[in-house]
């Protein structure tokens, strides 16, 4: 899919959860669909208060996780 508002509104309607400002909400996780180089999933960012984890990053076969 070619359109991220349009993923996230599916995801939404998929798994019965709320969008408020183009951001998917599932307890006190926040997923935003941006659009990037692909048309498929590559990349996940976190954030996190973990100071240990912070600023990490890697990947895993072509996809790519980073803790910020």
């Amino acid at each position: 899919m070619d359109n991220p508002e349009i993923a996230l509104y599916n995801w939404a309607d998929l798994f019965n959860l709320q969008v408020i400002h183009n951001t998917l909400f599932l307890g006190d996780v926040a997923l935003k669909f941006t659009k990037g180089s692909s048309n498929r999933l590559h990349a996940l960012v976190f954030d996190t208060f973990y100071d240990t984890i912070s600023q990490t990053e890697f990947r895993i076969g072509e996809g790519f996780y980073r803790f910020r």
